[in-house]
């Protein structure tokens, strides 16, 4: 999600009563949304960018930020997104827009999973244990998961640091996963 904010620019030190703060109005709005958001697992919440002003003798005239937004339950989805549906200006000559980047909507845990409890049994006969659970991520299998479609993601390779500069895989996990992937593959009419 993105909040733009659009203020009134004015002298900062002349005239800054006559300004409206863009930044002001964005760090107010990110508070509320952050209210909202319930405590992990349930929801994850990451601020990844923001911005704005021009300089620092003007009253910030726009400002924007954008939030990574993750959900574990449909009720803390509809509670986050449901709070910036309805972000409104604190200040009088403040506009305060949110728009949609992209979406992936909540995938809960089914511990009954078939297809998890499949790709788990075959791991485990190769003498891998891959773990089933949830993670803090969304993709695009957010969208079979969340309608109860039997649905499996993260059997990338092991590794650490995911999105730091520390990022790491394992070259040897990559052909686990591929033999794994292949014996699912072979055996399709005992996976359903």
């Amino acid at each position: 999600m993105r909040i733009d904010v659009q203020g009134v620019e004015a002298h900062a030190g002349l005239d800054a009563s006559l300004g409206t703060s863009a930044i002001d109005e964005l760090i107010d709005q990110i508070a509320v949304v952050r209210g909202a958001v319930p405590a992990p697992p349930a929801a994850e919440f990451n601020i990844g960018t923001i911005s704005g002003g021009t300089r620092a003798n003007v009253v910030a005239g726009t400002a924007s930020a954008e939030i990574g937004l993750r959900f574990a339950t449909p009720a803390a989805e509809a509670a986050v997104l449901g709070a910036l549906d309805s972000l409104t200006p604190v200040r009088p000559d403040a506009k305060v827009t949110v728009t949609r980047l992209s979406y992936r909507p909540a995938w809960e845990r089914d511990p009954a999973n078939p297809l998890a409890a499949r790709l788990a049994a075959l791991a485990a006969e190769r003498g891998t244990d891959l773990l089933t659970g949830t993670s803090g991520g969304a993709g695009d299998t957010n969208l079979t998961g969340s309608l109860g479609i039997p649905t499996a993601d993260g059997l990338g390779p092991d590794g650490a640091g995911a999105h730091s500069t520390s990022e790491r895989a394992s070259v040897a996990s990559l052909l686990d996963r591929a033999a794994l992937l292949a014996a699912y593959l072979i055996a399709p009419e005992e996976s359903a």
